[in-house]
């Protein structure tokens, strides 16, 4: 009942699109929402249903406040003569749409990405990556308007060519660095997401064999020579660090391999035709003697997902 009820919550506040025209004329967004089953337990299911209906409320005062500042930009547009000002508002009401189909992405979003596995992680990597890909494409849109036809019905107000190009770069920058704002205030959780799936790590909800070959302890580390067991064998070296423990902690770890509990932890990276895929990037150490855990890092090259790359390009471009 609680995921019906927040379906029919969610086709109530669907965000109507925009259409790129003066009339404004919209369209509803089909968002395909993502879903979880990871909660197994009455308490965890309690809590995310909380923070889903947190995420619904302050999406719909959000939504009805966007709304109200749109309407008041369309009286302002069908009102004003001035092709240029017309011109910035119609900006402004397309940004405002933007920014309010981001908003209703985000519902979608897992509350708890840190308990994800990687397989689930891919799922919600992929779609944020459509979904950013989707929202940088509307902003460039927008960057890259053509403001000269607006321009030439106010060319005759100005009285020679160096006010007129004067009038046209002020015009230009301003309305960029508005859309500018915008798009890194509205986009920022987005590459931060993204970025997380890339620099994190996630544990695999698949079976990996590790075995620990070998043991050896120094004044820093506990070296642990394991055996990695997944679509290929590999032998790892894993410096497991004491070097910040207590000195009767330190005497406690690393005298047995039985202690050790050693699993395989990835991250996101990208292809080279641009689909998504994990990649091992260390492994959880965890060790019972003093209840303690470390990612052990092995070396691994990740590539940057695209729409990050993109979006860090667009604040270079647009903002010389």
């Amino acid at each position: 009942m609680k995921k019906l009820a927040f379906f029919i919550l969610v086709l109530f506040i669907s965000v109507p699109c925009f259409a790129q025209n003066d009339d404004f004329m919209e369209e509803i967004i089909d968002v395909d929402f993502l879903q979880s089953d990871k909660q197994n337990n009455v308490e965890s299911l309690d809590k995310t249903d909380e923070e889903q209906q947190n995420k619904i409320n302050e999406f719909a005062a959000f939504k009805k406040q966007n709304e109200k500042e749109i309407a008041e930009l369309k009286q302002k547009f069908n009102s004003e003569e001035d092709g240029i000002v017309r011109l910035d508002i119609e900006n402004q009401i397309k940004a405002k749409k933007i920014e309010l189909q981001a908003k209703q992405y985000c519902l979608a979003w897992d509350n708890d990405v840190d308990e994800l596995k990687i397989q689930d992680v891919l799922k919600e990597a992929l779609k944020i990556k459509k979904e950013t890909a989707n929202l940088l494409e509307n902003f460039e849109n927008l960057l890259e308007t053509k403001n000269d036809f607006m321009l030439d019905k106010n060319k005759k107000f100005v009285s020679d060519e160096q006010n007129y190009l004067e009038l046209e770069e002020s015009i230009i920058i301003n309305d960029k660095n508005k859309v500018l704002s915008l798009m890194i205030n509205t986009l920022r959780p987005f590459i931060q997401r993204l970025n997380k799936f890339q620099n994190d790590y996630f544990l695999d909800g698949g079976i990996n064999k590790i075995k620990i070959s070998s043991l050896y302890k120094n004044s820093n580390t506990v070296n642990i020579k394991i055996i990695y067991t997944s679509e290929q064998t590999v032998i790892y070296n894993l410096k497991y660090n004491i070097s910040e423990f207590e000195k009767e902690e330190q005497a406690l770890v690393g005298k047995s391999s039985k202690e050790f509990t050693i699993m395989p932890v990835f991250s996101v990276t990208q292809n080279n035709n641009g689909t998504l895929a994990k990649v091992l990037t260390g492994f959880k150490v965890k060790n019972s003697v003093i209840d303690n855990e470390q990612i052990v890092k092995i070396q691994t090259n990740i590539k940057e997902i695209f729409e990050i790359t993109q979006y860090k390009k667009m604040l270079i471009q647009y903002n010389e």
